[in-house]
């Protein structure tokens, strides 16, 4: 089947792809195939996984800062966000 595109796209050709069967083994021959995985990227593997199963907000801190807030006592330190805005 020819399909051809016309119109704004005709600068694109379409050619045949011609398909070619993969390469067999010699008679014999076994596979040995086999993946080694490093220390680093096992360690990367340990580390994702740990951080995974975190949960994504810390209740009791949330808890905490809606007593306060509720309470009308929460108090923003505005020294302190300054300086960790200048810092970067």
């Amino acid at each position: 089947m020819d399909m051809r595109i016309t119109g704004a796209y005709s600068a694109y050709t379409t050619y045949p792809v011609k398909n070619t069967p993969a390469p067999q083994k010699a008679r014999g021959q076994a596979g040995t195939d086999s993946v080694s995985i490093s220390a680093a990227a096992s360690d990367y593997q340990l580390a994702r996984r740990a951080v995974a199963d975190l949960p994504d907000v810390r209740a009791n801190h949330v808890a905490h800062l809606r007593a306060q807030i509720e309470a009308g006592t929460y108090q923003v330190d505005t020294a302190s966000i300054a300086a960790k805005i200048l810092r970067g």
